[in-house]
């Protein structure tokens, strides 16, 4: 059985009903090709993401700041990007081009630099590019797309959903929750 894919609504959903839940936020990733001027990195995890993910997933920035709810909600051109991209990318200098498909381009002028993750599986953590969610969605189209969400737990909190809410709330969508009230 092929599980369905987390939409949007269904993450705001958890996230009015979760009394258990301290922060929750989401993201989405696409792999695409980042330039900056004339030097490009191919292969690069770009994310959409809620400001919340960087403290709900713990990743920490060695220079800059992370982009703050204001930045998010405004769709500004900010990034959060990985040291393999620095290392890739730099000393060139200047705004930052996400290729979204062929035809489109993301152009993202202030970018923040994580700390170094290093590999898992010889695959490495540290080539993303990391922007608003309202960014992504707004320049990056894609059919069908999952959302990931984030989630950190309210400290001493054994609640999840809310009562009433469906019981296997991993696999439960915004029309579950709508149901319930």
């Amino acid at each position: 059985m092929k599980r369905k894919n987390i939409e949007i609504e269904d993450a705001e959903a958890l996230a009015s009903h979760c009394a258990g839940c301290e922060q929750i936020g989401w993201d989405v990733a696409s792999t695409r090709t980042v330039k900056l001027g004339s030097e490009r990195s191919d292969n690069v995890a770009v994310r959409g993401a809620t400001e919340n993910v960087f403290q709900i997933s713990s990743i920490n920035i060695e220079s800059g700041r992370i982009f703050s709810e204001y930045e998010a909600v405004h769709s500004r051109p900010v990034c959060v990007v990985g040291v393999d991209i620095v290392s890739n990318l730099f000393p060139t200098t200047g705004p930052i081009k996400a290729k979204a498909s062929p035809s489109t381009e993301i152009r993202l002028e202030d970018y923040r630099v994580s700390e170094r993750y290093g590999s898992i599986f010889g695959f490495s953590r540290d080539n993303f590019v990391m922007i608003p969610f309202n960014t992504y969605k707004k320049n990056i189209r894609r059919a069908s797309v999952s959302v990931g969400l984030r989630i950190r737990k309210r400290p001493g909190s054994n609640r999840g959903v809310e009562q009433g809410s469906p019981k296997h709330h991993a696999h439960a969508t915004a029309k579950d929750f709508s149901r319930r009230r």
